[in-house]
C-alpha cells in the first residue's frame, strides 16, 4: 500500500504538474539555494561534493557540476550535466555526502552525509532539463541513523524524485516514506542529471532552492474494490478538510475528471486521487470499481379467470437463474419470494389481483423487473351462478380481497369495517351491480383476525358479516 501510494503521489506530480505555492517551514538544508561556491572547493558549491573529481582529469576531462547564473531565485544555481570520459557516459552527480567512485561496488560510492534531527515530511526545489533524448534527472533523499548494536546506519526515511524535461523553472516535490519511527542523526541528499537505461551525453539539471515541507500526510482511503448495478452509481469519499485540494484521475487513461473532495461514479473503472493538505503535502489511493450484472429479463407468466373462490390461478416465471431471488408483488404488496432454480418457476395459485416479479441477484444485489403483468380474476358470472339466491362474503375466509353478495341491486352506500374489540379500521363507499355484487374488495392491510362488515344503502337499510382475515 505504501510503494502504490508513493507511486501514484509522484504520478501526479509529474504528470499533473500541479504548481503549489513554496513553503518553508524550516530551512536545514546546508547552501540550500546554491549561493556559496568557495575556490577551492573542486569547482562545487559549499558543502557539497560532487562528481567533479573524477570528470575533471587534466587536458581530457570536463566539469560535470557547475555555477549558473540562470537561477530561480538569488544570483546562482547548480546545474549538472552528463558526459563522456573515456568512452563512458557519466551523469553529473551532486551530494551532502562523500563521493568516492568504487567501480566494484558503485551503490557505496557515496556515503556520509550532514548532521540532521528533524522529520520534514517532503523535499522541494526548483528545476529545469534539458535532454535530447529520453532521460530523465533523479533527486535522491535519505534520513538516517546510527545503530549501535549493529554499527551500521538504519534508514529512518527515504524519498525518491524523477525529473522530466521542462523548459522553465518548474516545483518538484519528493514526498519522504519513513519507515523507522525515530528521529535521525544524519541526512542526505543525491542528485544526478541522467537515470536511465541510455543516459544522453549533454543532459543538463539545474537545482535551485532546496527547502523543506513539514507536517502530516493526508491519510486518504478510498475503501475495497467496489461493484455498481446498470443505471446505479457509488459514492468515493477522499476525505480531508478545510483548505485541501484533490484531483481524481482516470488511471487507465491519466485524464484528471474532478477536484471535488466527493466522487460519483456510474461508469466502472480503475480511480484514484491525489489530496493536498493546506500545506500542500500529499496523500493518494485507488480503488477499482467493477461492473455488476443485473438479472436476466424473463416474461411473467399465467393469470386468468377461476370460477370458485377458494380457489385461484397459477402465476409463474418463463426462466430463472441461479444465485437470483425472485419477489411476487400483488398490486405492489410483497406476498413471497423464490430462489432461482436455473428453469420456470411457478408461484403458486394466487387469488384476485395483478401480479408482478422483481429479481434482485443475491451477491451485488442488482435488480431487474420482470417483463409483463399476470391478471388474475374471479368471474362475476361464476359467482351469480354459484351463490344464486345467496347473501354473504365471498370467500371468507379471506386473504388479500373479498366480494358481498347482497339482496341490493344497483345502489350505493356506505361500508365500514371493524375489529372484534367494535374499532372501526376500514371505510368505504360502495356501489353494487345488477346481482348484487361488491366486487374486489381489498383486505391486504388488515391484520389477521376476526372483522365485522356493515353495510348502510342509500335507502337506509343495513347489513352486516361477519369476515375472517387470513395472514
Amino acid at each position: 500500500m505504501r510503494m502504490k501510494k508513493l507511486y501514484i503521489t509522484i504520478t501526479c506530480f509529474l504528470l499533473l504538474n500541479v504548481c503549489l505555492p513554496a513553503l518553508y517551514a524550516q530551512d536545514t538544508i546546508p547552501n540550500a539555494s546554491f549561493e556559496r561556491w568557495p575556490i577551492a572547493n573542486q569547482n562545487n558549491p559549499e558543502f557539497w561534493d560532487s562528481s567533479n573529481k573524477i570528470t575533471m582529469v587534466p587536458f581530457v576531462g570536463y566539469t560535470s557540476v557547475e555555477k549558473t547564473t540562470d537561477a530561480w531565485d538569488g544570483d546562482f544555481a547548480v546545474r549538472l550535466v552528463t558526459g563522456s570520459l573515456f568512452g563512458t557516459v557519466i551523469p553529473g552527480l551532486l551530494t551532502l555526502g562523500i563521493f568516492d567512485l568504487n567501480p566494484q561496488d558503485p551503490l557505496q560510492s557515496i556515503s556520509g552525509g550532514v548532521p540532521f534531527s528533524a522529520r520534514p515530511a517532503m523535499l522541494r526545489g526548483y528545476y529545469k532539463y534539458e535532454t535530447s533524448g529520453i532521460d530523465r534527472g533523479l533527486i535522491l533523499f535519505g534520513l538516517f541513523k546510527f545503530n549501535e548494536s549493529t554499527g551500521q546506519k538504519d534508514t529512518i526515511a527515504a524519498g525518491i524524485g524523477l525529473l522530466t524535461q521542462v523548459e522553465e523553472f518548474t516545483l518538484f516535490s519528493v514526498p519522504l516514506i519513513y519507515l523507522i519511527d525515530q528521529e535521525p542523526d544524519t541526512m542526505n541528499i543525491v542528485i544526478l542529471s541522467s537515470f536511465s537505461d541510455e543516459m544522453v551525453v549533454g543532459s543538463a539539471l539545474k537545482i535551485d532552492d532546496l527547502h523543506f515541507v513539514f507536517g502530516t500526510f493526508p491519510e486518504v482511503d478510498l475503501g475495497p474494490d467496489l461493484y455498481i448495478c446498470p443505471g446505479q452509481f457509488v459514492i468515493l469519499d477522499a476525505g480531508g478538510g478545510e483548505g485541501y485540494l484533490y484531483f481524481w484521475v482516470n488511471v487507465e487513461t491519466g485524464e484528471i475528471i474532478s477536484q471535488e473532495r466527493i466522487l460519483s461514479v456510474d461508469v466502472p473503472g480503475h480511480y484514484g486521487v491525489l489530496v493536498l493538505n493546506e500545506l500542500g503535502l500529499p496523500g493518494s489511493d485507488q480503488i477499482h470499481v467493477f461492473g455488476a450484472p443485473a438479472p436476466a429479463i424473463f416474461e411473467v407468466t399465467g393469470g386468468g379467470e377461476y370460477h370458485h373462490p377458494d380457489q385461484g390461478v397459477v402465476v409463474g416465471l418463463s426462466g430463472s437463474e441461479i444465485g437470483v431471488n425472485y419477489f411476487l408483488f400483488r398490486d405492489s404488496f410483497d406476498v413471497g419470494q423464490w430462489q432461482g432454480t436455473g428453469q420456470e418457476l411457478t408461484f403458486g395459485l394466487q387469488p384476485v389481483g395483478n401480479y408482478s416479479v422483481l429479481a434482485v441477484n443475491e451477491e451485488h444485489g442488482c435488480e431487474s423487473e420482470m417483463e409483463g403483468i399476470a391478471e388474475v380474476v374471479l368471474s362475476s358470472s361464476i359467482w351469480v351462478d354459484a351463490f344464486a339466491g345467496q347473501i354473504g362474503v365471498f370467500p371468507n375466509p379471506a386473504k388479500g380481497s373479498f366480494q358481498i353478495k347482497t339482496n341490493w341491486p344497483s345502489v350505493k352506500g356506505e361500508l365500514i369495517i371493524m375489529n372484534s374489540a367494535g374499532k372501526k379500521v376500514h371505510e368505504q363507499y360502495f356501489e353494487t351491480n345488477l346481482q348484487g355484487m361488491i366486487q374486489h374488495l381489498k383486505v391486504s392491510h388488515l391484520e389477521a383476525g376476526v372483522y365485522f362488515i356493515q353495510l348502510k344503502n342509500s335507502l337506509g337499510e343495513q347489513k352486516i358479516f361477519r369476515l375472517i382475515c387470513l395472514p
